[in-house]
């Protein structure tokens, strides 16, 4: 038996908030009851003969899990006012701006520069999960030109050759000094400038009526949030000129660039008035045929995604109503969206009604019947009805009778050992040809981040940690129960790797990796799937991936401390940064390990470097891959550290070889983010200062104001 430790705790507590929701629909029963029984009396009348007992199957809608845009603004009201029981708002002051969202395509008239000559021969970029594809970053370089935004400004310094470094020019989006700049992406002479305004509203002049200051009476549009890209030709760096803005309802949660073409996803609460406010892509809203649902799985925000081609600058979106995206992957054909679903029934809604109505009083089966058959209320508004009258009928049926019915439950409940209980990712795939998507599924178990995340020959991957049920219990007597006899699960984690195909039909799995420890760490080299997952050791995994049908464990080598993030640096060595502990999993300081992985079956350390400081110490690079840098020309890893709260901070440049690591220099920076290099030139990145370190050692310092 598994005791109830800190997870299962924390089963419970959701448990209990999910009690007190259920009491707070029940006060709405109490105050409103004659009504609502007047109500459903008058829809559907039920003779239920004294002695008897009835079945009753909880209405569920067999759940489609095929995803279809709207063929009317019609039925896409009907789905938002059953996903939507209420408006939207955000909390806190709104900035009431003025903001035409209308594509502007302009011209430039800047001079083009002569190419600038002296560019170095290699130079790094950002660090990114699939080749090839570019992911924003606050932080880019063409390798002569670093750009760094910082609040409502991109800064556009040279930086090779060392002897020429200095600031060339400042962009500030003045006309929209209240946005913050999300992400930049450099193409050859483009510079893409992603902005983000949480509380906005969209208005126009012509259609607001607007007070003596300039402030609207009353906004047509509840706040909103906005993204707005801007595309800048940079061929004379000292001279941007704006080529073109577009505008995307929502915030930005994910973007990449794959060729010429850039990728927005944006989400947005769903807001709902009178009539439905829809999804906008440069000012004009989406067309219901855009706008693709899951008939069976309510809604509360807008996914849309939005392709801007940076050669002709059109611009393609879709939208998609379903549960708040926490996890994005971008292939070369495919993009994929993970959502979070919960589910802590240990015995299904309609189960529990069907064996409680065999124990109460017959009114309280033809209440429960009435309620059932109303087609006026919600299902939610239904369930929590119904669970309130079956609540109080229990409290009155004898004591024996409620031990029969501990035990059917009990019974029933006891099925769910050995299945999986808690969150489960919902997965969308779109293509990246046409933003077309076909289904919605759903797998058990959480994602860790994108790099649990890959897809191989058409075929999605996952590494997915889950709970487990391992008993059934109830904490107290039936004597002590006055309703429903609480049912608690005890559970345990588990990983596992899932496979689909490319309809997300599953051909392979993985079951019970590492029961006990949850993942902290993975990465897709090859056909090969590295695997970090913790508890009091770390425990690295190589897991064969060539078979999609049978993944199956290679090798695995178990050392104190975990890793964070792994890097490939050759096909027969990984890097992992993380933390080092002690003996009873405390965190002791910074580790970097580097291990062999020339035999997967047969892993090994070759080096590591523990980084032990008076402060406690982290790297960004632990939860943002875009921290972490390899040079692979020179073979060097430099990890940027800040230690404590004293804004005191490093870059660690390591040396990697054959044999092992070295640490072989530190630079001083506090706060700092991110790290480049260009050629030898060492180029540290904090929000406000870029520090340029030549190979000599002379500095050359900007500060970002």
């Amino acid at each position: 038996m598994v005791k109830i430790g800190m997870k299962n705790q924390l089963i419970l507590k959701i448990v209990l908030i999910a009690l007190v929701i259920t009491v707070a629909g029940l006060g709405y029963y109490s105050i409103n009851k004659p009504a609502i029984e007047k109500t459903l009396t008058e829809t559907v009348t039920v003779t239920v003969k004294e002695n008897t007992t009835s079945t009753i199957i909880l209405p569920t809608e067999k759940e489609n899990t095929t995803i279809t845009s709207f063929d009317s603004k019609d039925k896409l009201v009907e789905f938002l006012k059953k996903s939507v029981s209420s408006q939207n708002y955000f909390y806190g002051a709104p900035i009431f701006l003025e903001y035409d969202v209308r594509a502007v395509p302009l011209t430039t008239t800047a001079t083009v520069a002569e190419q600038a000559a002296g560019a170095p021969k290699y130079y790094t970029g950002t660090n990114v999960q699939v080749e090839g594809i570019d992911e924003a970053d606050f932080v880019k370089t063409d390798g002569t030109y670093i750009y760094v935004s910082r609040e409502n400004t991109v800064y556009i310094l040279r930086g090779y050759p060392f002897e020429d470094s200095r600031l060339v020019t400042k962009i500030v989006l003045e006309d929209q000094k209240h946005f913050f700049i999300w992400g930049l992406f450099v193409s050859g002479d483009k510079l893409v400038v992603i902005a983000a305004q949480p509380q906005v509203y969209i208005l126009e002049k012509s259609a607001t009526e607007i007070t003596e200051t300039g402030v609207p009476k009353k906004p047509s549009y509840p706040p909103r949030e906005l993204t707005a890209i801007y595309i800048y030709d940079i061929s004379d760096r000292e001279k941007p000129s704006l080529i073109s803005k577009h505008n995307i309802t929502g915030h930005p949660i994910a973007s990449r660039l794959i060729n010429n073409t850039v990728i927005i996803v944006t989400q947005e609460p769903i807001y709902f008035t009178e009539t439905p406010i829809l999804p906008l892509l440069d000012g004009i809203e989406l067309e219901t045929s855009q706008i693709y649902y899951v008939p069976s799985k309510p809604a509360n925000s807008y996914a849309t995604l939005a392709k801007i081609n940076l050669e002709n600058n059109n611009t393609t979106g879709i939208s998609l109503l379903i549960p708040p995206i926490n996890r994005v992957y971008v292939s070369w054909q495919n993009i994929y969206l993970f959502t979070s679903e919960w589910s802590w029934d240990i015995i299904k809604p309609e189960e529990i009604v069907n064996i409680t109505l065999k124990y109460i009083d017959p009114d309280y089966v033809a209440l429960v019947t009435n309620i059932l058959s109303n087609n006026k209320l919600s299902e939610q508004l239904k369930n929590q009805l119904v669970y309130q009258i079956i609540n109080e009928a229990v409290q009155k049926i004898p004591e024996s009778q409620k031990e029969i019915l501990k035990n059917e439950l009990m019974e029933k409940a006891r099925e769910k050992i050995g299945k999986f209980i808690g969150e489960k990712t919902g997965i969308i795939k779109v293509s990246l040809t046409n933003l077309s998507t076909s289904n919605y599924i759903t797998v058990e178990g959480r994602l860790l981040d994108q790099f649990a995340i890959h897809e191989k020959e058409g075929h999605l991957i996952l590494a997915l940690t889950a709970e487990k049920i391992t008993n059934i219990t109830i904490p107290y007597s039936p004597i002590e129960i006055r309703g429903l006899p609480p049912i608690i699960p005890e559970t345990v984690t588990t990983n596992r790797i899932v496979i689909f195909d490319e309809q997300l039909n599953i051909t392979g799995k993985l079951e019970d990796l590492a029961p006990g420890e949850r993942v902290y760490s993975a990465r897709y080299v090859g056909d090969t799937l590295y695997l970090v997952t913790f508890r009091r050791v770390d425990p690295l995994f190589a897991i064969d991936l060539s078979n999609l049908e049978e993944p199956r464990v290679l090798g695995y080598i178990k050392m104190p401390g975990f890793s964070e993030y792994l890097h490939p640096i050759s096909s027969e060595q990984l890097l992992g940064i993380g933390y080092e502990t002690n003996d009873m999993g405390r965190i002791i300081g910074l580790k970097i390990t580097l291990f062999n992985v020339s035999n997967p079956t047969n892993i090994s350390i070759i080096d590591e470097i523990v980084i032990k400081k008076q402060e406690w110490g982290y790297s960004e690079a632990f939860y943002d891959h875009k921290a972490f840098t390899y040079n692979p020309v020179d073979k060097i890893a430099a990890l940027p550290v800040n230690f404590g709260y004293q804004k005191t901070g490093l870059v660690i440049l390591v040396k990697i070889d054959d044999n092992g690591m070295q640490e072989y220099m530190e630079i001083e920076h506090g706060n700092v983010r991110r790290t480049i290099f260009l050629e030898k030139i060492v180029a540290t990145i904090s929000n406000d200062m870029v520090k340029l370190t030549s190979p000599e050692g002379e500095e050359r310092s900007f500060v970002l104001k």
